[in-house]
């Protein structure tokens, strides 16, 4: 009988091993201990970098942390579930329903011909719903009693209102009228997009760069549920590094492989991972990487890129960066009449490129072989 798997492609939160993010989960224990002790909070928390590369696992397990072991709440919410700041205040206090306070105002009773009063007293009640400014209130005494470490992830998606009424909060967790702190999480673009919003105060912003995994990291995540399993690893030296070089250190990958290769080994009764093991999985991680590639082309058909990503994949096939001064050469050859900035933005949120840390103004790819399949689209295309 097959045991369970344990990877979970797809499924942020709970991958059999959380590997390589020590330093990303220091810097939110520090965070979180300051809340707990009600020291200030001054500057918000950016989290960024190409989707699957671990974000959304990662706020899952700071706040499954917190709720066990802190005397900080964690709340975690997807920016189009706090779309107003109505929405973003009702989850901080945790409530359902529109707060609703109740005016009661009483009324004498009177009876008979000559209007003669009688002693007892009628209730009308009606229900008013409180101002903004009475829930932002609210949320800054009920986080004076208990600190709140807020994760906003697609924080791309946030609408300008609701970033306002949180950098509000903040603003008062500075001030020291509550403790209180929050953690945006989102694509490559996601520090511009905030700071294009509200330059002042995020110009401040702490920056954690979620990266892919180093190599003895994904070979942790790779190979030690399998372990942990009872199974012996009989690869040779090439095939492991050739299969860690599959998964190009990207999180969302050696879920993929991994998966694929439990599904194989369980079918068989000798506990071991060996060559034979690999060939029998490896069509079946591809097809889940491919329809991974398929999505993030769609995105980019549907915001027109595709002629702009095609151009920048032949260019980072020669090159590992890219200046942006060459990549608007190359947005403007492909179309002189665009703004080379606006898809350069774009491209930026879609993760399709970023920034290459320390580089200055050099980008490389978000995911290196999407490009490879752009590409291959692109040739079909043209020999069709």
């Amino acid at each position: 009988m097959k045991r369970e798997n344990p990877y979970t492609p797809g499924v942020a939160g709970s991958p059999p091993v959380l590997a390589g993010r020590d330093e990303e989960l220091q810097q939110f224990d520090v965070l979180s201990t300051r809340l707990a002790e009600g020291r200030r909070i001054h500057q918000e928390t950016i989290l960024y970098g190409p989707r699957g590369n671990g974000k959304t696992t990662l706020l899952h397990k700071v706040t499954e942390t917190l709720e066990t072991s802190s005397q900080v709440k964690a709340v975690f919410v997807q920016a189009p579930m706090i779309r107003t700041p109505d929405r973003l205040h009702r989850k901080l206090l945790g409530e359902s329903p529109p707060f609703q306070q109740t005016e009661t105002t009483r009324v004498r009773g009177t009876l008979g011909a000559l209007g003669t009063s009688v002693g007892s007293a009628l209730e009308r009640s009606e229900m008013t719903e409180t101002t903004p400014e009475d829930r932002e209130e609210r949320c800054i005494a009920a986080m004076n009693d208990e600190p709140v470490l807020l994760m906003v992830d697609e924080a791309q998606r946030i609408t300008g209102e609701t970033l306002a009424a949180i950098l509000s909060l903040t603003d008062s967790a500075r001030r020291g009228k509550t403790k209180f702190a929050v953690v945006f999480s989102g694509t490559p673009g996601l520090p511009e997009h905030l700071k294009r919003q509200d330059a002042t105060y995020l110009e401040r912003a702490q920056s954690i760069r979620m990266e892919r995994l180093d190599e003895e990291s994904t070979r942790i995540a790779l190979f030690q549920p399998f372990e942990e399993a009872g199974y012996k690893n009989r690869l040779s030296a090439s095939d492991e590094s050739r299969l860690i070089e599959q998964t190009q250190h990207y999180p969302h990958f050696i879920q993929c492989a991994g998966y694929a290769i439990w599904d194989v080994a369980e079918d068989t009764d000798n506990r071991e991972i060996n060559t034979l093991t690999l060939t029998a999985a490896e069509p079946a991680w591809e097809k889940e990487m491919t329809r991974m590639y398929a999505a993030r082309y769609q995105e980019l058909s549907k915001s027109l890129l595709e002629p702009y990503a095609e151009a920048l994949a032949l260019a980072f096939q020669r090159e590992k960066f890219l200046d942006v001064a060459d990549i608007r050469k190359i947005i403007a050859y492909v179309d002189p009449d665009v703004n080379p900035q606006q898809p350069i933005v774009r491209l930026e949120d879609l993760g399709y490129i970023w920034l290459a840390e320390g580089k200055g103004n050099l980008y490389e790819p978000g995911i290196p072989s999407l490009m490879g399949h752009v590409l291959g689209i692109a040739r079909d295309r043209e020999e069709v």
